[in-house]
């Protein structure tokens, strides 16, 4: 019986001892995941955009650009556009006067451009649906509800 275990002891160290050697083919040694962030590219990981094709061509990277908005969401139906926003934290007090800099910028009228936290979740919501199931009453409902 011990002798049993000392074979599966030894058997399971050489497994252990194994995985613990370093393979390095191009000369980069195993550092932390942190390390890696720089050298690998999107490329080859393959990783997708999460934004869709329309928001990365249209007014979103004009808005992303700005230097008080952390994130941005536009969703168009019937020819007209609905702009969420998502500003950083010290500039949430003043989100006014950001709003009128991008109407006056752009295209978009001052009561389509949505800076309320609540809001901008339900649109990020709805432009999901759109892409994925596309327009039905219930998002026809919230839609109009975002307009008001």
């Amino acid at each position: 019986m011990s002798e049993m275990r000392g074979i599966i002891l030894r058997f399971s160290l050489l497994i252990f001892l194994m995985g613990c050697t370093v393979n390095s083919k191009d000369g980069l040694t195993l550092l932390p995941r942190e390390y890696y962030r720089p050298i690998i590219s999107v490329d080859e990981i393959g990783a997708a955009y999460s934004k869709s094709q329309d928001a990365r061509e249209g007014i979103v990277p004009l808005l992303m650009e700005h230097e008080k908005i952390s994130d941005a969401i536009s969703i168009t139906h019937d020819g007209e556009t609905i702009v969420g926003l998502r500003l950083k934290p010290y500039y949430r007090h003043g989100s006014g006067e950001v709003i009128q800099e991008i109407s006056s910028k752009t295209t978009i009228e001052v009561s389509n451009i949505i800076d309320d936290p609540r809001k901008y979740r339900i649109l990020e919501r709805l432009s999901k649906e759109k892409e994925q199931n596309g327009v039905s009453d219930l998002w026809l409902q919230e839609w109009t509800e975002l307009r008001k």
